[in-house]
């Protein structure tokens, strides 16, 4: 009784459920719309333009959507290192590698080229990492089992509590690799040239 008077006298916050949290977190666009952590200014268009393709290559990046007009170069995504993988370097630190080894992480860099009001240009990288989330099949004879791996799903496999259809897979946005952003800031300025393209 004395045990269960303290507990009942206690007050704290109310208790959240794990899912009770802004579904825009989720979305790529509410990352992609923060602004950048680093710029790299330059007065040629065209060697920002190159550099950019040039550095998204090197870590193994895939071009994916090119506007020139517009400024604006996105990769595809790409599956993120892990801890045995020490010659490619797509993640941007050490909690990185070890998210990715945990679970399936993929990244995609997007180069945003701008003109500033003295003429000259400024490129921001900004790196959107995604994790896949792959729903449990559920095993109800024998016969089921031979389906767990199967890549044959329909495309919804289920409905949730609310009566929403649930995919059986797939990626969803937890945030930007800012430490990889800064190394990609310095691998255009180490790959632009000295004149015109100094801070």
């Amino acid at each position: 009784m004395i045990a269960g008077g303290c507990a009942a006298s206690q007050s704290g916050p109310p208790a959240h459920s794990a899912t009770d949290i802004d579904p825009n977190l989720a979305k790529s666009d509410y990352w992609f719309a923060k602004p950048g952590i680093v710029h790299v200014p330059c007065s040629d268009y065209e060697a920002l333009w190159e550099t950019a393709i040039r550095v998204a290559h090197r870590d193994w990046f895939l071009l994916d959507r090119t506007d020139y007009r517009e400024g604006e170069l996105t990769t595809r995504p790409l599956i993120s290192r892990q801890f045995f993988e020490p010659w490619r370097t797509d993640v941007g630190d050490a909690y990185g590698v070890l998210q990715s080894s945990l679970g399936t992480v993929r990244r995609t860099i997007h180069f945003d080229i701008r003109r500033l009001d003295d003429g000259t240009y400024s490129v921001t990288p900004k790196v959107l990492v995604e994790r896949h989330s792959v729903a449990e099949h559920r095993i109800t004879s024998v016969t089921d089992y031979q389906d767990v791996f199967s890549i044959d799903r329909p495309l919804v496999e289920s409905e949730d509590e609310a009566g929403a259809e649930v995919m059986p897979d797939y990626w969803y946005s937890i945030g930007r690799d800012y430490a990889l952003e800064r190394r990609l800031a310095d691998q255009l300025r180490a790959g632009l040239p000295s004149e015109g393209c100094q801070e």
